[in-house]
C-alpha cells in the first residue's frame, strides 16, 4: 500500500426521512488506522481529495469548494 489510497464507499440509502449517510473507508499508508472523521463530507470530497493528491485541477463545479479529506490522513 505504498504511495497508495484505496477508497471504498457504500450509497445505497433509499430513506427520505433521515440524513442520507454513506460509508466509506480510506486505506492505505498515509490513514492513521483507526480514525474516524466527524466532518460532514459529501461526495464532491471524495473528487477534491482526489484533485488534491494528484495535482489535478477541478473541473469547476461542486468540488471547487468542497472541503477536502485530511482529518484522517497522516501529515
Amino acid at each position: 500500500m505504498n504511495e497508495m489510497l484505496l477508497i471504498i464507499t457504500f450509497d445505497e440509502s433509499k430513506s427520505k426521512k433521515s440524513a442520507n449517510k454513506i460509508y466509506t473507508a480510506l486505506l492505505g499508508n498515509d490513514v492513521v488506522a483507526g480514525s474516524i472523521s466527524k466532518t460532514p463530507y459529501t461526495h464532491y470530497s471524495l473528487l477534491r481529495t482526489i484533485e488534491l493528491a494528484w495535482g489535478l485541477g477541478s473541473l469547476g463545479k461542486n468540488d471547487d469548494s468542497a472541503i477536502a479529506i485530511t482529518d484522517v490522513l497522516r501529515q
